[in-house]
């Protein structure tokens, strides 16, 4: 079974979700949170740290966690959660609240 650290980026009061691009096999054109696998030999929060530093360029300093989550009956994954602090980085993307 695979295990996914994902994050909520919050700010203000206001998340950031990515897009889910057109080609993907699930939940094509949907709202999604950001984050990926957890690879062999890492923690869920060192995953979640490096997942939020590729896709968004900031590296969350505080997170909480939200719970799991099952993405597709078909698909034998746990997906974790996590609400995202304050985080150091270039991004501006998460908007204010």
């Amino acid at each position: 079974m695979s295990i996914y650290a994902c994050g909520i980026p919050i700010r203000n009061g206001k998340l950031l979700l990515g897009r889910r691009a057109d080609h993907r096999k699930l939940y094509p054109r949907c709202w999604d949170v950001m984050g990926g696998k957890v690879e062999a030999g890492e923690t869920i929060e060192m995953a979640l740290i490096r997942e939020l530093r590729e896709e968004l360029g900031v590296t969350p300093t505080r997170w909480t966690y939200v719970g799991p989550v099952q993405d597709s009956p078909t698909s034998p994954k746990v997906v974790l959660t996590y609400e995202t602090g304050p985080r150091s980085g270039a991004s501006e993307a998460v908007a204010s609240r």
